[in-house]
């Protein structure tokens, strides 16, 4: 009889411990979210200034209007590594900007991509390895950039993809057998 009243208190406190931890776990996402957007947005210039109506932390990074597609903006200057601190993300498309610098090695840490798209920018550099991390993803657009050397081997590791589209680039080689 004893030892039953010692487990409520118990399990009680274990599911508040889990309680607080998620708690904890969801605001230090939020923070990790919002700091790797408010990087994005100090390193393009934002001629609309449809970022600085929004993003800002005046506002709870939840009510943000951000989906990742900030395709056809004219944005132009390198992407900040920290957007990789945004591991959730499905979809990006930073397609039909200026865009310059490497191909972001940091893509591959975004583990659940499923479509990629950077066409028409001016994107440098060989196909990252990090990008052979991105088990799940289904399209990769990287069209009329400034991609250069040889054709990875290792894209054909990628058995999720179903769209590829590396045209216009400066690769080199042949494409392997996909599986």
């Amino acid at each position: 009889m004893r030892l039953s009243f010692f487990f409520v208190p118990m399990s009680v406190l274990v599911l508040q411990y889990v309680i607080a931890s998620l708690a904890v776990t969801t605001l230090n996402d939020l923070t990790t979210d919002q700091s790797a957007l408010l990087a994005f947005k100090a390193h393009v210039f934002d001629y609309r200034s449809a970022l600085a109506n929004n993003w800002s932390i005046s506002y709870p990074t939840c009510s943000w209007a951000v989906s990742l597609d900030i395709s056809e903006n004219n944005f132009h200057g390198h992407l900040p590594k920290e957007l990789g601190q945004l591991r959730r993300l499905r979809v990006v498309s930073f397609a039909y900007n200026k865009l310059s610098g490497s191909f972001p090695s940091w893509i591959g840490i975004l583990s659940k991509l499923r479509i990629l798209s950077l066409d028409n920018n001016s994107f440098t550099g060989p196909i990252p390895n990090s990008l052979f991390n991105l088990s799940r993803l289904e399209d990769l657009r990287a069209l009329f950039n400034f991609i250069g050397g040889n054709i990875p081997s290792r894209i054909g590791n990628l058995s999720k993809l179903v769209n590829l589209h590396l045209g216009f680039n400066n690769l080199q080689g042949t494409f392997p057998h996909l599986l």
